[in-house]
């Protein structure tokens, strides 16, 4: 699996730099690896105070 450098993708905009280093920075603290990104991300749902919500299930596909 290839990782991309977001500093080979060129921008003048700095929001969108500053957006792509945090993306950067969050992906590197779980060593890019989507899973644990995703167990972390369901951790913090279950113990924070909002409510989640789920779209409803599809019958018709």
């Amino acid at each position: 699996m290839a990782v991309i450098n977001i500093e080979e993708i060129k921008t003048q905009d700095e929001v969108i730099q500053a957006i792509r280093k945090i993306k950067d920075d969050l992906a590197k603290a779980f060593s890019y690896d989507i899973k644990k990104m995703l167990a972390e991300a369901r951790i913090r749902q279950k113990v924070g105070n909002r409510k989640v919500v789920s779209p409803p299930s599809r019958t018709d596909v």
